[in-house]
Formats: structure tokens, sequence, C-alpha cells
């Protein structure tokens, strides 16, 4: 990634496609610059990638969307999610804040520091989530003008054990989840997906 090219990928479906499959955290590339502010060492790193890098979901969609009979598009992430998490909110709405895992983290998945107190996120927030932000919406909308809606699919893998700083992680975790709500998600959609 350079400071020209995108940290994201929207990969083209079918034309008259309405669905997305966005894959968010699937990737463990941290730029150089951004790796200058983590204090982690390599090793310490690679274990939080280990932790927090929902692994393999990339290929996961790619598969699935070679498979499907009507191809969705994919709007991938091209770098970890401890540079910007573009699925968290970049300000006080966020209740992950409360861990130091908003949009930029400043804390580990073990509560460790991340980066140093005092870090500003503003300049990761303009570098990166803003415009990942703006090309998820473009996608959306414009999947919406030209199919009339839209079926986001958000392709996520997570541990078979809680980690430390889930707010969430009680209950079971099965093999397959269908995160879904009663706004977003049609009762025929989860039909369908069950």
């Amino acid at each position: 990634m350079t400071d020209t090219a995108p940290s994201f990928r929207l990969l083209p479906g079918a034309p008259d496609s309405p669905v997305l499959l966005h894959v968010p955290h699937s990737s463990r590339e941290v730029p150089p610059d951004v790796r200058e502010g983590i204090l982690l060492d390599d090793g310490e790193l690679a274990l939080e990638l280990d932790h927090i890098t929902d692994s393999h979901t990339a290929e996961i969609a790619a598969v699935a969307a070679a498979a499907a009979g009507t191809a969705p598009w994919r709007f991938v992430n091209g770098l970890s999610r401890l540079v910007v998490d573009p699925e968290r909110f970049p300000d006080e709405r966020e209740e992950m804040l409360s861990v130091g895992m908003g949009a930029v983290y400043t804390r580990t998945t073990h509560r460790a520091p991340l980066r140093p107190d005092g870090f500003d996120p503003a300049p990761l927030l303009d570098r990166y989530f803003a415009p990942y932000a703006r090309a998820m919406t473009e996608a959306v909308a414009e999947r919406l003008a030209v199919a009339g809606r839209v079926v986001i699919v958000d392709v996520h893998s997570y541990p078979t054990e809680r980690l430390p700083y889930e707010l969430h992680g009680e209950g079971p975790r099965p093999p397959v989840c269908l995160g879904t709500d009663a706004f977003h998600t049609p009762p025929a959609l989860l039909d369908a997906a069950r």
C-alpha cells in the first residue's frame, strides 16, 4: 500500500448483483510508518496479529464468490485492523473504546499497551478510516442504484476461546455464527442463511 493507492479493494461481481461481501479484518499488513508507532516488538506484534486477524476470510470470500450463481461484489481491506478498524465508530459512540479498541486501537487483545499514552488517532483516521468509509458507502449506494437493494455479508472469523478484550464474548462459539439484527436483517434472509 502506498499513499497514492487505496488500502482496500472493491472487486467487481455480476453487474446486477445486490450482494457485497465485506472482508474487513483478513489482512496482517501494517505499513512501516504505522508500525513505528506500535509499542510491541516483532514477536509480540506477530502474536497480536495471530489473535486479532480474521485469517483466511479473504480466501473464503473469494471461493464463495467463484461458486455463486451470481457473483457477489467484494470489498476487501488490505490493511490489518491494527492500523484502523473500519467497522468501529471513530468517536465516543464506540463501546470498544472502553478497552482501548475503538477505530484506532491503543490496547492489545490482552489489554496491554499497543500505542503510547496520548497517541493521536486523527492522522490514521484521516489517512485510512475516512477513505475506507467513503468507498464502502459509495459501493453500497452503487449496488442500491443498480440492483434496487443491497445485501451486505460481513465475512469474519473468531477464536474458539474468548480473548480478554471481548465485551460480549460469553456464550457458545458455534462453527458458523449468523450475526443479525431486527432492523437490518429481513426474516426471509435469515431463514435462507440458516
